[in-house]
């Protein structure tokens, strides 16, 4: 019997075990056979036919689509996700990275023009924002912070592996953080309770602390508000993700920081998905 087979041959039998759970059962199937492998999608799909893979890679494939087939989120099954290009290492300790929040990177670079500014990231989780801006503007001076040891854990370990000098702190929000900062970010929770539980069942995985807005959603943000004058420097700008589905939400958040100025910020798909916020003049 042959110890070696065809990839293209592993990917057909993913795509088929996935078909059902996921809208696009190829390109998680080219994900998991490049992260297995160690390679890119570029060589997978330009050399499909032609790599062999050892039946031990194969199987190891199969598995890890046989655990997204019943719902584990792929993220998690492989230990690694992409955050604008960036490789992130996950686990059910901290919420995995989604290319909406690049939109909070994409829109502070604005405000960064190159200079050399104090940052800090709260709620920091995987670290995937601190490490992203660190990278990304290495001129910058980045700290971070998070209430959950165990999410700072696995941040630390993406800074090291990313070669990000950062500075981390466990502390509830901006708890015992001392100095003022040029850019605070923040992706907090904000899925009302009510709402977790009737979320997909890959989301069942997350971390409910990273996950759980409270009644509203919005509790963070209340708590968030009347600590800005006391961290943000008298030029500085707040960068906070939101979900505005509803101008009922987006109403509430505008009472919430009606102390500052700001605008809503709009993803690739023209959501509300940033709220941007400065000192009223």
């Amino acid at each position: 019997m042959s110890n070696s087979q065809k990839l293209n041959s592993t990917i057909k039998e993913i795509e088929k075990i996935l078909e059902e759970r996921r809208p696009n059962p190829n390109w998680d199937a080219i994900e998991i056979a490049r992260r297995t492998l160690g390679t890119s999608r570029q060589e997978i799909i330009l050399n499909l036919g032609a790599i062999l893979i050892s039946n031990n890679d194969s199987d190891k494939m199969i598995e890890i689509a046989t655990k997204v087939s019943a719902g584990f989120p792929l993220e998690y099954a492989l230990g690694v996700t992409s955050f604008l290009g960036i490789d992130i290492k996950v686990t059910p300790d901290v919420l995995i990275p989604r290319p909406d929040t690049e939109t909070l990177v994409l829109e502070v670079e604005k405000i960064i023009g190159g200079r050399s500014l104090k940052i800090i990231d709260i709620c920091t989780g995987s670290g995937c924002i601190a490490i992203a801006m660190k990278k990304r503007n290495p001129q910058c001076e980045v700290t971070a912070t998070d209430i959950s040891p165990d999410c700072l854990k696995i941040a630390k370990e993406n800074a090291a592996l990313n070669d990000a000098d950062i500075n981390f702190f466990q502390a509830d929000l901006t708890n015992n953080i001392n100095g003022k900062f040029d850019i605070l970010i923040c992706n907090p929770p904000y899925i009302p309770t009510r709402e977790i539980p009737l979320l997909e069942k890959e989301i069942s995985y997350e971390p409910i602390c990273a996950l759980d807005g409270g009644e509203d959603g919005l509790q963070y943000y209340r708590r968030l508000s009347p600590v800005i004058p006391d961290i943000l420097s008298e030029e500085g700008f707040v960068i906070i993700e939101v979900d505005c589905p509803k101008n009922e939400t987006a109403e509430k958040l505008e009472k919430i920081f009606e102390n500052c100025s700001f605008c809503f910020v709009p993803d690739i798909s023209g959501n509300k998905r940033a709220l941007k916020l400065w000192r009223k003049k």
